[in-house]
């Protein structure tokens, strides 16, 4: 097995399970054809690698969110459909409502500005509390996702909304050092909200797929009183 081969299987371990199933020994089969037909010359291989990148970054997210809506009979597709909007528009109006009520907290105001004219610290205290606001409002919007899917529960919310954390923070930086470009204020206000959107997204996938694989191998006092149920009879407990 190359190094190609190798990586590119640890990158198919991003799809879903039941689409890595079905289609992932055919997608392995094309890199391979592929690969040959670039021959030795390391230049074609980049742009292959390049072609590949482009390509999942484009499809992991969409696949996901089929397999999201399209899971279970019509009516859970429906309920997930309708969540999955919800908690969206949830996010979009209810982030400057959240950086309003946490601008009311004492003492918020002064966390933001006691350090604003030196760097690293303005940029270090600013990643903080923009992490904070939409981390806030990704875990009120997952809980609103769950809610109408009738799957609330602290391990699902827990998970999601540890999964928000790293992709809004890693989202604000990004952005943060685009600032430098100088771009409108309008226009860096609203790019804001694309970690916002990448955090729920995310969040809301781990909490409904993932949570449920965390519940079915979870170990917890539920599944320990099933399984002193399941003793033979006569077998002290």
């Amino acid at each position: 097995m190359t190094i190609s081969e190798r990586v590119y299987r640890a990158i198919l371990s991003a799809y879903p399970t039941g689409y890595r199933r079905e289609y992932g020994e055919l997608m392995v089969q094309l890199l391979r054809d592929q690969l040959r037909e670039c021959g030795p010359g390391r230049g074609r291989i980049v742009q292959l690698w390049g072609r590949i990148l482009a390509d999942v970054l484009r499809t992991i997210p969409a696949i996901h969110l089929e397999s999201l809506t399209s899971s279970g009979g019509g009516m859970t597709r429906k309920r997930t459909r309708v969540a999955v909007v919800c908690s969206i528009l949830f996010a979009g109006f209810g982030f400057p409502l959240v950086t309003s009520a946490l601008w009311a907290v004492p003492g918020a105001s002064s966390f933001m500005h006691a350090h604003g004219r030196t760097w690293p610290a303005s940029f270090i205290y600013a990643i903080a509390w923009w992490t904070v606001v939409e981390w806030l409002t990704v875990v009120l919007a997952v809980a609103l996702f769950l809610a109408i899917m009738q799957k609330l529960g602290i391990r699902r919310l827990s998970l999601g909304a540890m999964v928000a954390v790293p992709i809004v923070a890693a989202g604000l930086t990004g952005l943060r050092f685009l600032s430098v470009l100088q771009l409108p204020l309008l226009v860096e206000r609203g790019a804001m909200i694309l970690p916002l959107l990448m955090g729920v997204a995310s969040a809301v996938w781990a909490a409904n797929v993932g949570g449920a694989k965390v519940e079915r191998c979870g170990a917890g006092p539920d599944r320990f009183a099933n399984s002193r149920m399941k003793l033979p009879k006569g077998t002290r407990q």
